[in-house]
């Protein structure tokens, strides 16, 4: 059988510097912040954390550092945001940048609430023009407080959309310091990881820059997607339910992804994703891009690289050995 060029996108010197970097926070514009915020409070069980003077709206567990961040305007994605926990990390990080000669300046220490001891960071663009928070440690406790029923345990990764992957890849592991899970072969689509998930951040093509595909958190057990699509259907939330693969992930059921073969640094990992609509900013044609609940997913350390095809991931998710 002809099998396609394989693409694999380089990693650089620094790829796999960060180990105990945590997607942290994200932003977005909406063009009514009353009816987001409803949205969250109603189908996630947030709670309000704080209104800035600016008049944005913080949200989050009710207890630690907040997950949204919401202002008014046009649909857009504002920023999204990592914790840097990792020994050096954010000095790294500045070290990085001004040897790439990429700008940066210091973040807002209003951006890192409930900061474990004085608050750092760094506000940076990404190759798309996208601001992105990188912070010192934070407390998180509320994500240790969750009704797994009614409420997800943390918010798990970002996947943002892109003109061109390979750009956005070089740029987190060249100089930010991630390393790449697995990517596509066709190149249009990698996951990139910074801690012991199998990924904290992905990055796809969907033909325009600035943009979010879907972002995700994690629910505890495999019991709670049964209690979840109950309660969502319950909340008249559109749910797409399927199985979802960590490499890559995809959905069997209406969502977007379909398997084709990807390029590995970690084995597959599978699991069970709920995919819901939310009233945020567009993504690849949809009228709102799609938030996800699903159960963890790890990488393992130490394996070789590996190829996976479109034939594999069709008989995973068929459920088949």
């Amino acid at each position: 059988m002809q099998r396609p060029p394989r693409f694999t996108i380089p990693e650089g010197a620094h790829a796999g510097t960060l180990h105990r970097t945590h997607v942290s926070h994200i932003g977005f514009v909406v063009p009514d912040i009353a009816a987001a915020e409803a949205f969250y409070c109603r189908v996630l069980g947030m709670k309000r954390h704080s209104v800035l003077p600016d008049g944005r709206v913080r949200l989050g567990w009710g207890e630690g550092h907040h997950v949204i961040d919401l202002s008014e305007g046009d649909k857009t994605l504002a920023h999204y945001g990592f914790e840097v926990r990792d020994e050096g990390g954010l000095d790294g990080i500045r070290a990085r940048l001004t040897e790439a000669g990429i700008p940066f300046d210091p973040l807002d220490p209003a951006d890192v609430d409930e900061a474990v001891g004085t608050p750092d960071g760094i506000a940076v663009t990404d190759p798309d023009g996208t601001t992105v928070h990188f912070h010192s440690e934070v407390r998180r406790h509320g994500e240790n407080s969750a009704d797994t029923g009614r409420r997800p345990i943390k918010f798990q990764h970002t996947t943002v959309g892109t003109v061109d992957v390979a750009p956005m890849a070089t740029f987190y592991t060249d100089v930010i310091g991630f390393r790449i899970s697995d990517q596509l072969d066709d190149g249009n689509f990698a996951w990139l990881r910074s801690d012991r998930d199998h990924h904290t951040l992905a990055i796809v093509r969907v033909g325009r820059s600035g943009d979010i595909d879907h972002y995700s958190y994690d629910l505890s057990e495999w019991e709670d997607f049964k209690t979840w699509c109950d309660r969502l259907t319950e909340l008249d939330v559109p749910v797409s339910w399927g199985p979802a693969g960590m490499a890559p992930e995809t959905t069997s059921s209406c969502s977007s992804t379909t398997p084709r073969a990807t390029t590995s640094n970690s084995p597959p990992r599978w699991r069970s994703s709920t995919t819901i609509a939310s009233p945020t900013c567009r993504a690849r044609g949809r009228r709102h891009p799609p938030l996800s609940t699903s159960g963890a997913a790890r990488h393992r350390p130490g394996v070789e690289s590996e190829r996976t095809t479109s034939d594999d991931l069709g008989r995973i998710s068929q459920g088949r050995p």
